[in-house]
């Protein structure tokens, strides 16, 4: 026991003394870097043009702008001219939280206290998806108005969301349907 710590004692004080011979050296050995921060991913995609990020693949509606600089967690956004209106993809792991949890976030989003999972349910419609069945809801408030559809697979659920004011919103709900349903896992990775 006593040769144990003889040993840690004796790299303890080996240690110190590389430490304080480094330390003694002075200022003229101290280097800076500076490293400049990539672009997001979701960022050199749009500049690529490429509707693709991470293996998920879509179609965009004709006259969105793709943001090149979209939100924290989202895949890509979508600015739609003449309206505040913002569309988005985000993709999570597994059922993403459940589809009631968020449905109640979005409720929230635009004023609505949250509703049962029986409630939740029968609002929700289903279009056909090139992923296969995607489920959507509509969600008006008194001033802002979300659609939302789930587009699943496996192992993770894309989330495809259009917020902004009502009337910005209901103008673009075509177009917001060709985008979730053209929302699809690709089999490959992308490269890049």
């Amino acid at each position: 026991m006593q040769i144990g710590n003889k040993i840690t004692h004796a790299a303890c004080v080996v240690l110190a003394g590389l430490a304080l011979s480094a330390f003694k050296q002075g200022a003229s050995d101290v280097r800076f870097y500076k490293v400049t921060k990539e672009a997001p991913i979701a960022a050199q995609r749009a500049a690529e043009e490429i509707p693709a990020v991470g293996g998920v693949e879509w179609v965009a509606p004709e006259g969105w702008q793709q943001d090149t600089a979209p939100g924290a967690m989202q895949l890509v956004s979508f600015s739609i001219p003449e309206t505040d209106a913002k569309a988005s993809i985000v993709v999570l792991g597994g059922q993403g939280g459940g589809t009631a949890a968020n449905v109640n976030r979005w409720r929230g989003q635009v004023g609505l206290p949250p509703a049962e999972e029986t409630e939740i349910m029968k609002q929700a419609e289903t279009l056909k998806g090139k992923a296969g069945p995607v489920q959507w809801f509509e969600i008006t408030g008194t001033e802002k108005s979300i659609l939302a559809a789930l587009v699943q697979d496996d192992t993770q659920t894309a989330f495809v969301k259009l917020i902004g004011a009502k009337g910005g919103v209901i103008e673009n709900k075509v177009r917001f349907q060709a985008l979730a349903a053209s929302v699809h896992f690709s089999k490959e990775p992308n490269k890049g």
